[in-house]
């Protein structure tokens, strides 16, 4: 892996720099210089360059004060004085941006890559970070889809384990080498993966604590007796309430059996039919009575009322005869009549093509009106006086209404329908008395034959209840044995899981012997791991200590224990206090153990160090300018002051440097990067 082109937007002091790494390095010149007076954006670098590979979620980078861990929101916007926050704070506060990013381009084996991992403010109080992957080669679909499958993309590149060993400021560094901290201990178990055997330690050991509990076979054994008991108990009680109903059921049977023997005697015998056959007459003589009640009540409401006129038919058609002369005689044309001369006076005298000479005076015209109305009436009179001392003085219309009335009871049809009505009535009484005679008949059965069915109704009825007090019986059963059948289905599945945890802990038995051997062959690989891994980073170390520290003879070795604690020993291979080894010195021993642990994980990655020099003498720096910084990494990347790398030290990294970048920081919150610029002019170097 070796970087292309970084660019850092509005993180820490950087608001837009771009740093172009050459394509294309001679092995020989691996080193790329970014310099810069304090302040300028050397540590900045650093920082964004870390948040690129962890993200603000890993919180060993989130702890910049005095060991205080900030939260994710806090480490990007701040915390008050104390912390000003990784966005740039001019960018928020001035220039209104709503967040910050770092785009990283890298070569592999596969083709180039760029990351970019940003951070937008979506207010005071919440910020989103995003993690965008591209490679320039084909992958499978859908493995950079989520983001930790870019996460994980990263960290196959770089794992977060090892950043504090690959990206680090060297002035902070002498700390490993004067404490044995523990956060330090479990990042060298993390950068050979020793944190993943005791993950797997832990995980075995767990499972056999669990096994242990699991594997008591007696006491599941002991657990599944007593089961076994409930269950045959309860088996037990059930057959006993089984027999009892099979038992009821069977003399209930036998009442059902007797009850048909009863009925089919009951229904057999001359009494039987008789009832049989009374039961039948008394429905037909109930159903003649109501029929004679309904033909009867009929006649009465119709027939009183004109009886005379159905029973005189000569008197109605005599009365027919005179009302035909009414409305047909006489009277009739003296209506008639009537009706033509009422109109006669008024139009003899009074309509015009009077007598041109006889004239008549209105006197005269009364006169003779009135006389001829007179004479007119009296012959109407007179044509409506009878003839005879018979004739009805009726008027013609009074006489055929009269008439139509009349004539219904002159035709024979409704004299025949009230005979027809009679008749019926007639054989209803006749047919409702044959059905009493009949039912007296069969009252006439001897009285030994009646008892004899008595007593058979008697001890049926008497068997009919015995027989829904046994129903009664067996249903007050069946209720008590439904729980006792739940609680055997209940306990049956009880002693199968119970039959098979005394199965799995026979198994188990035999489990834990396998997790005690699993277990412990773990340990001894570990323990074969870590120390072989200790001697390599023990051996690598020393090694390097003697390149970088060749002027001094108080340590002669530095010796790792199990754990990786370090112990410096003299000529002697007695201890050395860590008060008696100065900060230069153990600044060199923690270059040195980077150094070795870097070639011991063997990860082909870039080396980023911040303040390489300080508190080094002139002599042991020159071994780092000349011996570390050229073998330490492909690249190697170094951000120095003036004060660290003067212009006879610059001569010396000058053959190892194949590019150089200046950082000019005057208002403190914008870096600017200026490309190719030389730390020093040649004039000085010379």
């Amino acid at each position: 892996m070796r970087f292309l082109k970084i660019q850092i937007k509005n993180l820490f002091s950087y608001r837009d720099a771009i740093f172009e790494f050459p394509d294309q390095i001679d092995p020989a010149k691996n080193v790329v210089l970014i310099h810069g007076r304090n302040g300028f954006g050397k540590t900045s670098f650093i920082n964004a360059l870390k948040l690129f590979f962890v993200g603000n979620t890993n919180e060993d980078i989130r702890a910049v004060r005095r060991g205080r861990n900030y939260n994710p929101r806090e480490y990007m916007l701040g915390a008050g004085a104390e912390w000003e926050g990784a966005i740039n704070r001019r960018a928020i506060s001035v220039e209104k941006e709503t967040g910050g990013s770092i785009s990283v381009t890298w070569s592999e084996p596969l083709g180039i890559v760029t990351g970019t991992r940003s951070w937008r403010i979506d207010g005071p109080y919440s910020v989103t970070e995003t993690l965008e992957i591209s490679p320039n080669f084909q992958i499978d679909e859908g493995l950079l889809d989520e983001y930790d499958q870019r996460q994980e993309f990263l960290e196959r590149r770089l794992p977060s384990a090892l950043v504090p060993f690959f990206i680090y400021d060297a002035e902070q560094v002498q700390r490993i080498a004067e404490s044995n901290s523990e956060a330090m201990l479990e990042q060298i178990e993390r950068l050979f993966d020793i944190t993943a055997i005791n993950t797997a330690e832990e995980y075995v050991y767990k499972t056999l604590q669990k096994l242990r509990k699991e594997s008591n076979a007696q006491q599941e054994q002991f657990a599944l007796e007593v089961l076994r008991k409930q269950y045959e108990m309860a088996c037990s009680l059930k057959k006993q309430i089984d027999a009892e109903i099979d038992s009821i059921e069977i003399e209930e049977r036998e009442n059902k059996r007797r009850i048909a023997e009863l009925d089919r005697r009951m229904r057999n015998s001359k009494a039987a039919q008789n009832e049989q056959s009374e039961g039948i007459l008394k429905t037909q003589l109930s159903t003649q009575k109501s029929a004679l009640e309904e033909k009867t009540g009929q006649f009465l409401d119709t027939f009183p009322e004109v009886a005379p006129l159905i029973c005189h038919p000569q008197i109605i058609e005599q009365a027919m005869a005179k009302l035909k002369l009414v409305s047909q005689g006489r009277v009739q044309l003296a209506d008639e009549l009537g009706e033509i001369l009422s109109r006669l006076p008024t139009r003899l005298f009074d309509e015009p093509k009077h007598h041109p000479t006889l004239t008549l005076d209105d006197g005269l015209k009364q006169f003779l009106k009135k006389k001829l109305a007179t004479l007119i009436d009296a012959e109407i009179v007179l044509a409506r006086s009878p003839v005879d001392e018979g004739q009805w003085g009726l008027s013609i219309d009074r006489a055929r209404r009269v008439e139509e009335q009349i004539n219904l009871f002159s035709n024979s049809v409704l004299r025949e329908s009230f005979i027809g009505q009679l008749r019926d009535i007639s054989k209803l009484n006749r047919d409702e008395l044959n059905l009493k005679t009949e039912l007296e008949d069969l009252s006439t059965l001897p009285k030994r034959e009646r008892e004899k069915q008595e007593e058979r109704k008697t001890e049926r009825d008497a068997l009919n209840a015995a027989s829904e007090a046994l129903r009664e019986k067996i249903g007050g059963l069946r209720e008590r044995s439904l729980p006792i059948s739940r609680n055997i289905e209940k306990l049956r599945g009880e002693v199968n899981f119970q039959e098979r945890k005394v199965s799995e802990a026979t198994r188990n038995q035999i489990n834990v012997q396998i997790a005690e051997k699993t277990l412990n062959g773990i340990r001894i690989y570990k323990g074969a791991f870590k120390q072989a891994k200790q001697k390599e980073v023990q051996e690598a170390m020393n090694r390097n200590f003697k390149i970088l520290m060749d002027s001094h003879s108080l340590v002669q070795k530095i010796a790792f224990d199990e754990d990786f604690n370090m112990t410096y020993l003299d000529e002697s291979g007695s201890s050395v206090g860590m008060a008696s080894i100065s900060a230069g010195m153990k600044q060199i021993a923690a270059q040195a153990l980077l150094w070795a642990l870097k070639d011991v994980a063997d990860t082909p990655c870039p080396v980023v160090i911040d303040t390489p020099l300080a508190r080094i003498d002139a002599g042991h720096q020159k071994l780092l300018i000349t011996r570390f910084f050229p073998a330490a990494a492909e690249q190697v990347i170094v951000l120095p002051t003036d004060s660290e790398l003067d212009a006879t030290k610059y001569a010396m990294l000058k053959p190892y440097i194949c590019a150089e970048f200046c950082l000019n920081n005057p208002t403190g919150d914008s870096t600017m990067v200026s490309s190719g610029v030389p730390m020093y002019p040649s004039e000085v170097q010379a």
